[in-house]
């Protein structure tokens, strides 16, 4: 297996939280970088687990980014982007 690069993950209100950790942490495995556009339902907890559980492992600032914003155009940017790799819903 190798690198893609930077994959988006876009997850619904729907997802289950734990299926976004599994995808997160199999494409660090794999030496990728996240962009994450999480439901706003859950913003609170993917703020806690950014301030917490990822400063824990030392990871660097830039390996995994945030964008936790309730417009669709924020998801479409992502699916559109020509520097992401691959998405993941």
């Amino acid at each position: 297996y190798l690198p893609v690069g930077l994959i988006g993950l876009i997850s619904g209100a729907k997802n289950p939280f734990s299926l976004s950790l599994v995808r997160i942490v199999s494409a660090l495995a794999m030496g990728n970088s996240i962009i994450w556009k999480p439901s706003e339902k859950i913003e609170r907890t993917i703020s806690v687990l950014c301030e917490n559980v990822f400063a824990q492992l030392k990871l660097p600032e830039d390996l995994i980014s945030v964008l936790p914003a309730k417009n669709l155009e924020i998801a479409q940017g992502i699916i559109d982007h020509p520097g992401i790799h691959q998405v993941l819903f």
